[in-house]
């Protein structure tokens, strides 16, 4: 089987090249990422087990079959069974390399290494097994090499657009999400993904349970459909019952995915981490501190995030904020942050920034929250700003200054979570400083965008998100968008 695969260069294209290019694609696309490519490995490896399983395996069978040299295993003392194990087993030797020689390339340009090597081996097998499945249906259903190419493509291009392949979960509009509990190529990239820079599969009991009915109910269909020749032929009572059992338990997966809420509880967890937009301020000739209001992120903070022991111990004393500085007439006169009114907030140019839902300087709306890797992501920078030591600075503008470096680190980098971000630091600012002096704080900034350190990059959660390699001019201008947009959310006009 193997030595037949070697001969098919169409398949051998689409298990080999075709990821190729996919990695080089998403290496141009993020490369603005720090360490590259180790966000999108789930998504890199689903792509290339789904081309060798969607187009490899059943251009080769078809192949094979339109030759007759199935018609010749005919004669063979040698069971059905067998033969089509042996068929998968060859593709899955076949999409095991490229699946190494995906990850060998992109952890060479990253310097990285999987969290979870031997869980990731796992991982690849479930997906590849799921995946191969489905293959094996479409090679089971194609007269000829060009209608199995042509059912590929039926398959994977849906997979890739709305089955959070190529295109993440979080960015797929909420109608989508019922539809990608149907698709095994969302529950492959979840659990890839978790095995390279997450917690493993130990937390995935649902996407490896799905793995694993889909690839039962694909060789089943698979088997029950199999042909010896090209030809119409009829299906006996029981292997229709087959086909009928087969499909019920692939859609009973994703109907308790609905049911059970998997899809869900990534999004309420998500809605959760946002701030409620806050009231706007009272007009007046120069803004009053205000007592703080308490933020809706302290509290749903136990119910959103599961800790690690680690982060669960460091929660027994109590959260440290950082010392306000005290108000007093000198102090004032040193701070000029302090004379900004409601006219300087209105003169901000709320009109000459980015749009929200741009590429630059985007905040998230109601509708759209992270979900997957980029959710987990989301928590680690949650659980890191208490403790941020840029945060605790005794300069109250430096402070809010590196709080905006931090989304204009996000953004600059094209990190998934850069239009969750805003929301959640606000939130967080909004803890720390009275509403009045957040606004006056932000206004400043944004004013004076040139001016303060960006000492701040050096952090490790800053360099995690990419910062080791953005212009600093650039960055400056990312805050002076964040800076104007959050003023404006604070002040309500």
């Amino acid at each position: 089987m193997l030595r037949l695969a070697a001969r098919n260069r169409v398949a051998l294209a689409y298990g080999y090249l075709f990821p190729l290019t996919f990695l080089v694609s998403f290496l141009v696309l993020y490369r603005r990422e720090h360490p590259q490519l180790v966000r999108h490995m789930g998504e890199l490896l689903t792509v290339a087990i789904l081309s060798g399983a969607c187009f490899g395996l059943p251009a080769s069978l078809v192949s094979e079959r339109e030759r007759g040299v199935w018609r010749r295993y005919r004669i063979a003392p040698v069971s059905v069974g067998t033969l089509v194990m042996g068929t998968l087993l060859s593709r899955a030797i076949l999409i095991s390399g490229a699946v190494l020689l995906q990850l060998g390339m992109a952890m060479t340009i990253g310097w990285w290494v999987p969290a979870h090597p031997f869980q990731l081996l796992l991982a690849c097998s479930l997906a590849t097994a799921a995946l191969l499945g489905l293959g094996l249906v479409l090679a089971s259903v194609a007269e000829t090499v060009l209608a199995a190419q042509a059912l590929g493509q039926c398959v994977f291009l849906p997979m890739l657009v709305i089955g959070g392949v190529a295109v993440q979960i979080e960015n797929l509009p909420t109608w989508v999400l019922p539809v990608t509990a149907f698709l095994p190529g969302r529950y492959a990239v979840v659990a890839i993904q978790a095995c390279v820079n997450g917690d493993g599969l130990g937390a995935l009991a649902f996407p490896v349970a799905a793995l694993l009915v889909t690839a039962a109910a694909g060789c089943l269909i698979g088997s029950s459909l199999f042909r010896w020749e090209n030809g119409a032929r009829r299906l006996s009572i029981p292997r229709r019952f087959t086909i009928a059992t087969a499909l019920a338990s692939w859609a009973i997966v994703g109907s308790l995915a609905i049911g059970r809420h998997e899809l869900g509880p990534r999004r309420v967890e998500a809605a959760a981490l946002r701030s409620p937009v806050p009231p706007p301020l009272a007009p007046s000739a120069s803004p009053m501190v205000r007592a703080e209001q308490p933020s809706s992120l302290a509290a749903v903070a136990p119910a959103k995030v599961e800790k690690s022991p680690s982060a669960a111990a460091a929660d027994v004393e109590p959260r440290r904020r950082p010392a306000a500085v005290p108000t007093s007439p000198s102090s004032a006169a040193d701070e000029p942050w302090r004379a900004l009114t409601q006219f300087d907030f209105a003169a901000l140019p709320i009109a000459q920034m980015p749009a929200d839902d741009g590429d630059i300087a985007p905040i998230a709306s109601d509708d759209q929250v992270p979900l997957g890797n980029s959710m987990t992501l989301l928590e680690r920078v949650v659980a890191a700003l208490p403790a941020w030591k840029p945060g605790h600075t005794s300069d109250r503008v430096q402070r809010v200054r590196n709080y905006l470096l931090l989304l204009g680190v996000a953004d600059y980098a094209q990190s998934p979570i850069e239009r969750f971000l805003p929301s959640i630091v606000l939130a967080h600012m909004r803890e720390e400083f009275p509403p009045g002096e957040l606004a006056q704080l932000l206004c400043w900034v944004a004013l004076h965008p040139d001016e303060g350190t960006v000492d701040a990059l050096a952090d490790p959660l800053l360099v995690e998100l990419g910062a080791g390699t953005l212009n600093h001019d650039e960055l400056r201008t990312r805050t002076y968008y964040y800076g104007v947009k959050l003023t404006r959310r604070i002040v309500g006009y």
